[in-house]
């Protein structure tokens, strides 16, 4: 059991910074089974209203099936729009209706990519191959609490080499 305030704020409660009401660890406001999201995710809303967050994930239809999975220690700022599959329209076709809505087909991201537009496409990678590669075999993410900050110095560098040191 971590001890309270020692390793930053509890990811079970709502608010991360006591008395800031604009921030909201996502995974306990959210109650939609289809939307998943991971420890220490946060949602920073203007109106602080945590049901709009709800309001910013479009064409997301029951019937459909897709889930929006959110990972753990994400930063969402207010107004973010998440797109779905339901949104599908081929504006070339000779028509716009969204017959795929019945048989929508998705792809994963790859990790640490950039992407932008529907349909959605790389716009860069965050970081180089031999980063990716290097955060891909430490899994910072799956860390205990109490790992991720002692070697909070790390994480929050970008330094390869200290980086490659803890694992």
């Amino acid at each position: 059991m971590q001890e309270k305030g020692k390793y930053g704020p509890d990811p079970d409660t709502v608010y991360p910074m006591e008395g800031f009401t604009r921030l909201w660890f996502l995974k306990n406001i959210i109650k939609n089974p289809k939307i998943i999201v991971g420890d220490y995710t946060y949602y920073d809303d203007n109106d602080n209203s945590p049901e709009k967050f709800m309001t910013n994930v479009l064409y997301h239809y029951d019937f459909i099936g897709d889930k929006l999975i959110i990972g753990k220690f994400y930063a969402i700022a207010s107004d973010v729009k998440f797109i779905m599959n339901g949104a599908n329209h081929k504006m070339k076709a000779f028509t716009s209706y969204p017959f795929g809505i019945f048989r929508v087909v998705t792809k994963d991201v790859p990790p640490y990519t950039i992407v932008g537009g529907n349909p959605a496409a790389m716009i860069r990678k965050r970081f180089s191959g031999e980063v990716i590669e290097c955060l891909q075999d430490i899994k910072w993410w799956d860390w205990s609490i109490e790992r991720i900050t002692e070697n909070m110095a790390v994480l929050c560098s970008d330094d390869i080499e200290k980086l490659k040191e803890v694992l």
